[in-house]
């Protein structure tokens, strides 16, 4: 018996069951019989409907998922291209960094080289300006002792005028003499 108190239809433990209307039960009048069986009619109606609602819901969750499904695939499918592009824009990245590592270690390697230079020149250009210190040096003594000779050479350049000075007076006098002295006998 079904919720209805009719007997259900369907497979039973024994076989196909009847509802109570389709046996022929002594005792019921035909109209009793023909309503026993529109009352079991309408409790499948029933019956039917409820299961063609649930059925009618299942589909509709059914197609529900399957859209569901279809939107999650779409959306994954979308997101593997962007990781796709992600990665090639990653890839493309790194080898781009790997180039730029590449050149920085050329020019670490040519600032390296430069800077070894730039030390050897520093060593040259201090030796250099030890030597011209000791050039300066030696041009300062050189400088006093040429101020020294010049000294010496204005007191003797003084002492040679004052000599010729007299000389010329010398000269100027015997001139006078040589004039009043009477000429010579030829």
């Amino acid at each position: 018996m079904n919720e209805t108190g009719s007997a259900a239809l369907g497979p039973g433990p024994e076989g196909p069951r009847m509802s109570a209307a389709a046996a022929r039960v002594p005792g019921m009048t035909l109209e009793e019989r023909v309503t026993a069986v529109e009352h079991d009619v309408a409790v499948l109606r029933s019956e039917t409907r409820g299961w063609a609602e649930v059925a009618v819901t299942a589909k509709s969750q059914a197609e529900s998922a399957r859209e569901m499904m279809t939107l999650i695939y779409h959306e994954i499918i979308g997101l593997k291209g962007v990781q796709n592009q992600h990665t090639q824009t990653l890839d493309q990245h790194t080898q781009t960094l790997n180039r730029h590592t590449q050149t920085l270690d050329r020019h670490t390697q040519t600032l390296d080289r430069h800077t070894q230079t730039l030390d050897r020149h520093t060593q040259t250009l201090d030796q250099h300006t030890q030597t011209l210190d000791r050039h300066t040096q030696t041009l300062d003594q050189h400088t006093q002792t040429l101020d020294q000779h010049t000294q010496t050479l204005d007191q003797h350049t003084q002492i040679l005028n004052q000599h010729t000075q007299t000389l010329d007076q010398h000269t100027a006098l015997l001139h006078e003499i040589l004039e009043r002295l009477p000429p010579r006998p030829a």
